[in-house]
């Protein structure tokens, strides 16, 4: 899968750089920058994981495929609540 080598590795390898300076040095636009591309990397390891067991079909033929393939519903509702939790931090509090 092209995923992990295009998007995820150059993400991990830059974060891994911005972890190097020393975390004084560093600007607070240079740490905002490191937190938000290890949450890149991480919310793209799962895209890949659901991409690498399905196959390229998945990602060709997007919607349409998961319309038709049962297991590959159910797994894309594991990815999106896979999905929601990493994201889960960011959502503003409600009163119920």
């Amino acid at each position: 899968m092209r995923i992990r080598a295009d998007i995820i590795e150059p993400l991990e390898t830059y974060a891994k750089k911005l972890r190097k300076i020393d975390v004084e040095d560093m600007t607070e636009e240079e740490m905002d920058l490191q937190v938000a591309t290890y949450k890149a990397a991480r919310v793209l390891k799962h895209i890949n994981k659901f991409a690498e067991k399905h196959g390229e079909i998945a990602l060709s033929c997007a919607g349409e495929w998961l319309y038709q393939d049962d297991r590959g519903s159910v797994d894309a509702i594991d990815l999106v609540a896979d999905l929601l939790e990493e994201l889960s931090e960011y959502a503003e509090t409600e009163e119920e």
